[in-house]
């Protein structure tokens, strides 16, 4: 299976986000505090070393949910 697009919503910083993935090679680039780590942290509780655990916290949540 071959991951091509992330939605993600009202996660931290990412209110309402989507991300096409290109074929080889996707780069994740921004000023700070525009959501890169959000995502990376999304990511690492869904296909990464936390997924087992996929705990969510209150923090985690967009503060306008």
């Amino acid at each position: 299976m071959k991951i091509t697009k992330i939605k993600v919503k009202n996660y931290r910083l990412l209110k309402d986000f989507e991300l096409d993935l290109e074929e080889n090679l996707s780069l994740i680039i921004g000023k700070n505090n525009c959501g890169k780590t959000s995502l990376l942290s999304i990511l690492d509780k869904f296909i990464g070393s936390k997924s087992l655990s996929n705990s969510f916290k209150f923090d985690d949540f967009n503060s306008e949910f």
